[in-house]
C-alpha cells in the first residue's frame, strides 16, 4: 500500500496494487462464502463447486460487491498492518476512484481510494499535559462556608416539605387552602386544578374577594373581564393550560371548590429535629444541615475545576477529528433529542421543530455537531492520555460496576431488555468510563487542583 497524497489532517489517497494470485484467492474466497448461503440444484447446500456459484453469481450484481468487500477487507488489513500505529485507525473507506488492470497488460489491479482515519495523538502533544494547561482557582476550599441565612433557608424547606394539608371542609377562609376546579362552559373536558391559597393574592387580591367564604363542593361563574387587568392575566395563563387556542376574548369560567385544607407546618424545635434523624435539638440540625450545604459547595467548585480542565485539554490539543464521526454522533444525538421532545409533548412538538426556518434548523443541528466533536476530540485525547501513564482500570473494578449498573434495574429481565444479555458490551462502555475518570483525577492529582477541596470535604465527612 502507498500513501499517494494527503487529503486533509484526517484523509488520504492511497494506492494498492493487486497480485494475480492475490485476486484469485479473494475470488476463492468470496464465492466460498456466498456458496454457503445458496442452495443450488444437484447440490447440497454450501457443497457447490466454485465454478458453479461463479457461473450463477456473475450474472448478478453480487459479484461486483462480493469482490468490493474483499477489496476493501484488504485495503483494511492492510492499513492495521502498515500504517495504523502511526496515523490512526480507519474510520471509513469513502470511495475508489480507479479499478484498472496494470500498464504492462498483466492481470494485476491497482486500486486507488480514499481512506478518512482518526489520527492518533502525538506523544508530544500530551507529555506532561498537566503542565501546560492551567486551571484558575477562583477560591480555596477554605474560604467556601455556608452563611446562617441559607442554613435558615434550608430549614424552612424541610419545614415545607414536613407540611401536610388536613381536609377539614366548610368554607374558604383565611389561612386555608382550596382544590380549586377551574373550567370553560361547554368544555368539561378542557379543566384546570389547582390548590388555591386563599389571602396570598395568587391570582389576585379581587379574586380572593370573589371567592371568600365559598363552601366546599359548591361552585360559582366568574366574569374575567370584571377582574383587574393583573388578575385576569393570571387567570388567562390558568385558562391557557385548559384551552390552549384561548387568548383574549372574553371568557366567563365556571370555579368549583373540590376540597378545603389547613396546613399543619411544624414547629421548627428540638422534637422537629429528633423527626428527622439522629438529632436531640435543632441546634445539632442546624449544624448538620450547614456542613451539608457546604459540602454540595465543595462538589460543586470540583465539578467547575474539572470542566475548566476538560476546556484547557481541548484547548492545548490539536486533534483533527473526522466529520463522518462527527455527523453520525450528532445524528444519534438529534434523534435522541427528538424522541425525548416527542415523548414529553407528544406530536405537536415535532410540528413545532419541522416549522423552523431553515437557518434556525441549520443551527440546530450545528449545536448537535459542535458537541459532538467536544465530546469525540476529549474521549481521543483521555486514551491517549491514559495509554502513555498505563492508566487501566482492573478486572474487579469493572466487574463491580457492570453489577451495580445491572442491579439498578427492578427486575432481570428490565436489564436484559435493557442492556443485552451479553455483558461484554457493557463491561467495555464500564471501562472506557472508569478509564475517563481515573485520567481525569490523574491530571487532577498531578496539578494539585483539587487538594484544598478534598482536604475541606475530608474534614466534614469524617464528622
Amino acid at each position: 500500500m502507498k500513501i499517494k497524497k494527503q487529503l486533509s489532517p484526517s484523509k488520504v489517497l492511497v494506492e494498492k496494487n493487486f497480485s494475480a494470485e492475490q485476486i484469485k484467492k479473494m475470488e476463492e474466497g468470496a464465492l466460498t462464502d456466498k456458496g454457503r448461503e445458496m442452495q443450488i440444484p444437484g447440490f447440497r447446500k454450501g457443497s457447490a463447486p466454485l465454478w458453479k456459484i461463479k457461473e450463477i453469481v456473475a450474472k448478478t450484481n453480487d459479484w461486483d460487491q462480493l469482490m468490493s468487500f474483499k477489496l476493501q477487507d484488504a485495503i483494511i488489513n492492510d492499513w492495521i498492518i502498515e500504517n495504523q500505529d502511526d496515523l490512526g485507525k480507519i474510520t471509513r473507506i469513502i470511495d475508489f476512484k480507479s479499478m484498472k488492470p496494470e500498464s504492462d497488460g498483466s492481470t494485476n489491479l491497482i486500486i486507488e481510494i480514499e481512506i478518512e482515519y482518526f489520527p492518533i495523538v502525538p506523544k508530544e502533544k500530551i507529555e506532561k499535559i498537566q503542565d501546560k494547561i492551567k486551571v484558575e482557582k477562583k477560591i480555596k476550599g477554605s474560604e467556601i462556608k455556608t452563611s446562617a441565612p441559607e442554613v435558615e433557608k434550608g430549614l424552612l424547606e424541610l419545614q415545607k416539605k414536613r407540611t401536610v394539608l388536613k381536609p377539614i371542609g366548610g368554607e374558604i377562609k383565611k389561612d386555608r387552602l382550596a382544590f380549586i376546579k377551574i373550567s370553560l362552559p361547554g368544555a368539561a373536558e378542557k379543566e384546570h386544578q389547582d390548590i388555591f391559597n386563599w389571602g396570598l393574592a395568587q391570582y389576585g387580591e379581587e379574586f380572593d374577594q370573589k371567592t371568600e367564604n365559598l363552601a366546599e363542593e359548591t361552585e360559582k361563574m366568574l366574569e374575567i373581564e370584571d377582574l383587574h387587568k393583573e388578575d385576569a392575566a393570571r387567570l388567562k395563563a390558568a385558562i391557557s393550560k385548559v384551552d390552549p387556542d384561548f387568548k383574549d376574548k372574553k371568557a366567563q369560567i365556571n370555579l368549583k371548590v373540590e376540597k378545603v385544607f389547613i396546613s399543619e407546618v411544624p414547629q421548627l424545635d428540638d422534637e422537629f429535629a429528633k423527626s428527622l434523624g439522629n438529632f436531640q435539638k435543632i441546634e445539632e440540625l442546624k449544624k448538620s444541615m450547614e456542613e451539608g450545604l457546604t459540602l454540595e459547595k465543595l462538589y460543586v467548585e470540583k465539578d467547575k475545576r474539572r470542566e475548566e480542565l476538560i476546556e484547557e485539554l481541548l484547548k492545548n490539543v490539536e486533534l483533527e477529528v473526522p466529520q463522518s464521526l462527527v455527523e453520525e454522533s450528532a445524528k444519534r444525538e438529534e434523534e435522541h433529542f427528538k424522541e425525548g421532545v416527542k415523548s414529553q409533548y407528544g406530536e405537536a412538538s415535532m410540528e413545532m421543530l419541522d416549522k423552523r426556518s431553515k437557518e434556525e434548523q441549520e443551527k440546530f443541528k450545528k449545536s448537535f455537531e459542535e458537541r459532538a466533536h467536544k465530546i469525540i476530540k476529549l474521549h481521543r485525547i483521555i486514551e491517549a492520555i491514559a495509554s502513555l501513564n498505563k492508566i487501566v482500570p482492573q478486572d474487579k473494578e469493572i466487574d463491580e460496576e457492570t453489577q451495580k449498573i445491572v442491579a439498578s434495574y427492578p427486575s432481570q429481565k428490565e436489564a436484559s431488555e435493557a442492556l443485552g444479555d451479553d455483558l461484554t458490551s457493557l463491561k467495555m462502555r464500564v471501562s472506557s468510563a472508569l478509564t475517563y475518570n481515573k485520567t481525569l483525577e490523574f491530571l487532577e492529582k498531578e496539578m494539585g487542583l483539587i487538594d484544598d477541596l478534598e482536604e475541606e470535604i475530608n474534614k466534614i465527612e469524617k464528622k
